[in-house]
């Protein structure tokens, strides 16, 4: 059952809409949610239009998220950590043809998806500063909610908020320096380290971690010692090395598997790249090519197409992404294609419709769309994807 009311609704307008469509469909009331919402007179493509979280932290991030939600879609206890990063990465917009970037307050109206855990928050010592680390638990559901795991984002807070005596005193940075000191730990993920004030606040962010990476060092050196490396052959392998820390290395090392995100990826991290590894743990050397995140990107984003697959009699695909080939077997039904074809010009026209709305744009439904949608970075293939639109499309004013 669900009962609206303004304060519900509010609550849906103001936060995470995209988890909370995933939530909803792994749970099971997706339509039920779509139900209550028509009966109360509200379109529920009317939530599109709530201004969503910003673009994530690129592909990592996106792996990092599809990894906890199959995880616990296939019933496996997997949780992640991480650092709540008051501002995300980031909002975009375009002005005089050129990106700019603005920071995404994405706390603004509250996070309604995690629990603080202050009974399990920590004190963190560093030479300047001492810090409480305060644990924020948000349930990831896995698909038909059996299982629901956790990611922990750690927030560090000060053990002082505010000086009172201080700001008395009418020295007002020194009120709230601590403040401000444990603010900046988690205030924006990747912060420019050009100067010693960055690199410091890197460190701090990663002060746990540093710990345990000490520990595996030691645990590996003495591995490579007990198989009889050389001293030279242990240098090429220690996480730790002539005072920097070998991400990669560590990477092998503390985990089950080792892959690339494509077959000819994975190759050179064996053949090239990571060739000493290799040699050493080959079994750890695996081929993931990544693919996508069907819940979000097929049956919540795209419900024709959905519901039409399982009109045809494909089902299982929510969780095995390989049972939507008996899609195959209807190669040569023309009025299969006609209706694919007759979906797809549909959530053309919606596209056009909203980029019309948005930026006074009219773009034909009936022209081929090559879309993208992702920050863009100048050194990756973003870009080079973007040169490869003009290219095609000069190509075909040229003839």
């Amino acid at each position: 059952m669900f009962i609206w009311d303004s304060n519900t609704l509010n609550i849906i307008n103001q936060n995470g809409i995209r988890a909370f469509y995933n939530n909803l469909y792994a749970l099971g009331v997706l339509e039920n949610l779509k139900t209550a919402l028509q009966s109360k007179g509200v379109d529920y493509n009317s939530l599109e239009d709530i201004e969503d979280d910003a673009l994530g932290n690129g592909g990592l991030g996106r792996l990092a998220a599809c990894l906890l939600d199959s995880a616990a879609t296939h019933n496996l206890p997997v949780n992640g950590y991480g650092i709540r990063y008051k501002y995300g990465l980031f909002k975009q917009k375009f002005e005089n043809g050129f990106q700019v970037e603005t920071e995404d307050n994405w706390q603004q109206y509250g996070d309604p998806w995690s629990v603080r855990r202050e009974e399990e928050k920590v004190t963190v010592k560093f030479g300047d500063s001492t810090v409480y680390a305060v644990p924020y638990d948000m349930p990831i559901i896995g698909y038909g909610a059996k299982t629901i795991n956790t990611l922990r984002l750690w927030q560090s807070e000060p053990i002082e908020d505010f000086n009172f005596t201080a700001f008395n005193d009418q020295r007002y940075d020194l009120a709230v320096e601590e403040k401000n000191k444990a603010d900046n730990i988690c205030m924006v993920i990747y912060p420019n380290d050009d100067a010693d004030e960055g690199k410091i606040l890197r460190l701090k962010q990663q002060s746990k971690v540093y710990a345990v990476i000490v520990k595996m060092n030691k645990q590996l050196t003495s591995e490579l010692k007990r198989k009889g490396l050389s001293p030279e052959e242990v240098s090429s392998f220690q996480i730790i090395d002539n005072g920097l820390i070998h991400m990669a290395r560590m990477a092998i090392y503390a985990t089950f598997s080792t892959n690339g995100v494509a077959k000819i990826h994975t190759d050179i991290l064996k053949n090239d790249a990571l060739k000493n590894w290799y040699s050493f743990y080959p079994s750890r050397f695996q081929n993931k090519t990544n693919g996508i995140t069907q819940r979000r990107w097929l049956c919540v984003c795209n419900p024709q197409l959905n519901r039409y697959l399982h009109s045809l009699g494909i089902s299982g695909f929510e969780k095995n992404l390989e049972k939507i080939q008996s899609l195959l077997s209807f190669a040569e039904n023309k009025e299969v294609f006609s209706n694919l074809n007759q979906i797809k010009r549909s959530n053309k026209q919606v596209l056009s419709d909203y980029i019309l709305k948005k930026e006074g744009v009219w773009i034909n439904p009936d022209f081929i769309f090559d879309i993208q949608v992702k920050r863009l970075h100048e050194y990756k293939r973003q870009l080079m994807n973007a040169f490869s639109i003009l290219t095609i499309y000069y190509g075909i004013k040229d003839g």
